[in-house]
């Protein structure tokens, strides 16, 4: 399929909407502990508890609540959870040959019909909450994986770009504490709601400045070097490094997942007042909002580490190198996990504190990491699918976060320790990708492929010319980066 080029003003147009879109309601169901402050405000499920769930009013309040109440929005967060990415192989396959437009419009109504469902819950009608979590959650990651391929507009900067537009979608997690704002002014949770539900539908008319399909790989319309390699999906998904990789990718964030479960309860048990706990729903809040400014921060450092010693390296070692470049990142993610998650053994506000810094660091950089590691070590043509898969296999297995809660309210410190020794197991991961060996093999099967016959450039009219052409730059001497 042939594509025109993208110019620059349009590119960098794409893009800030991409990022907008992305910051506002990527991951906005992430922000559940914010939400079930204000739904606990509003008395919904209250009517499962035997003490009565008090109104913020005043600075005299208590904040309370019920086992009850919690575990029934323990289990709506887990099921919203769950389905995030449950359709992942499906939206995979639907952006592959459906193209980025009818992703992207089908996204954005569900978003709006998300939000025109959370302003329909209140203390009689609570079952409105979990159309409402369903939809947020389907609707929000259908738009950041459509904007994932965004990092195609920038070839030379991929990894930062990606990591961008990966990690800022947690920042929209922050979205319930203006909604939280908005009530404690007065307005309604319905209106609230409606205005969120307007910002959504404006997702539906930006689409026209995108191509229909999708952003082409580069920007000469060509796939050069590996993106024309015509590996298997069966091969890429069957790799070592796929199967450390989704080891790695949910730990981490069922770990960060398992934490926002959590983190409601576990200041409520801290908290000597309703003002006390008020503040660390609101700095859960504000920890998000940082993230925009720590999601480049992967990305860049991946782009660094890969081109720091590319001069006079031949093509083998410059493509070991760039595979090896998300490894010292994944390392320094798992060990700010682990704080992060070793925090809830503590109940004092220094380590509420001290788990939201590094929930600040960790949420927009498992993400983005995650898709800068499969977009550097698989080819061009899997990432969509590939991204897809894993998501659906980590959505599925996340709904072992209700059982895990359950373990925890008999057993917390045995659940929780289990939790820390999967982090440390998660570590295989960075590790592996330091084998020389391996990497070299991964190499040289990619470079066997590229150099077969089944070379491909499906973006180009001359076939031919472009085969010789890929192939006569294998056999050139290395230029520095």
């Amino acid at each position: 399929m042939s594509s025109a080029p993208i110019g620059r003003y349009r590119r960098w147009c794409i893009f800030l909407v991409g990022l907008l879109e992305s910051l506002l309601f990527g991951g906005t169901i992430f922000g559940w502990a914010q939400l079930a402050y204000v739904l606990k405000e509003q008395g919904i499920f209250s009517h499962l508890c035997n003490t009565t769930v008090t109104s913020r009013a005043s600075s005299e309040i208590t904040f309370k609540g019920c086992a009850a109440q919690d575990e029934t929005f323990a289990l709506i967060y887990t099921v919203a959870c769950t389905l995030y990415s449950t359709p992942g192989i499906l939206l995979g396959y639907m952006l592959h040959h459906l193209g980025l437009a009818v992703t992207r419009i089908s996204g954005g109504l569900m978003l709006v019909t998300g939000f025109l469902c959370l302003g329909q819950v209140s203390k009689e009608a609570p079952a409105w909450l979990y159309p409402a979590m369903i939809l947020l959650s389907l609707g929000g990651n259908q738009l950041r994986m459509s904007g994932l391929q965004f990092g195609n507009l920038f070839p030379r900067y991929r990894s930062t770009a990606i990591s961008v537009i990966s990690g800022v979608f947690s920042a929209s997690a922050g979205l319930f504490f203006f909604l939280q704002l908005a009530v404690d002014a007065g307005i309604s949770l319905r209106h609230a709601n409606w205005v969120l539900a307007g910002m959504a539908s404006l997702t539906l008319p930006v689409t026209i400045i995108m191509p229909c399909h999708h952003i082409p790989y580069n920007d000469d319309g060509a796939k050069v070097n590996r993106e024309c390699v015509e590996l298997p999906l069966r091969k890429s998904f069957l790799s070592l490094s796929s199967f450390t990789y989704q080891l790695w990718f949910f730990i981490n964030l069922f770990s960060i997942v398992l934490f926002n479960t959590f983190f409601n309860s576990w200041i409520s048990s801290i908290s000597s007042t309703g003002d006390e706990a008020w503040v660390f729903s609101s700095l859960f809040s504000v920890s998000a909002f940082v993230s925009p400014f720590i999601s480049p921060m992967p990305g860049f450092a991946m782009d660094l580490l890969k081109k720091s010693k590319l001069e006079g390296l031949s093509s083998t070692e410059r493509r070991v190198q760039e595979m090896r470049s998300p490894a010292l990142p994944s390392l320094v993610l798992t060990g700010t996990v682990a704080v992060m998650y070793s925090c809830l053994f503590f109940k004092t506000p220094a380590a509420v504190y001290l788990a939201l810094v590094c929930l600040m660091l960790a949420r927009p950089s498992v993400i983005a990491i995650g898709n800068s590691f499969v977009r550097a070590r698989f080819p061009g043509d899997h990432f969509h699918r590939l991204i897809g898969i894993y998501g659906t296999i980590v959505s599925v297995l996340t709904i072992l976060q209700y059982p895990h809660f359950l373990w925890a309210q008999h057993d917390y410190y045995g659940a929780q320790g289990f939790m820390m020794a999967m982090v440390v197991v998660s570590c295989v991961q960075p590790f592996h990708l330091l084998s020389n060996t391996y990497l070299r093999k991964v190499v040289h099967m990619e470079q066997t492929t590229l150099s077969s016959d089944e070379i491909t450039v499906p973006l180009s009219s001359d076939v031919d010319s472009k085969k010789s052409e890929v192939v006569q730059r294998l056999s050139d001497p290395p230029q520095p980066a």
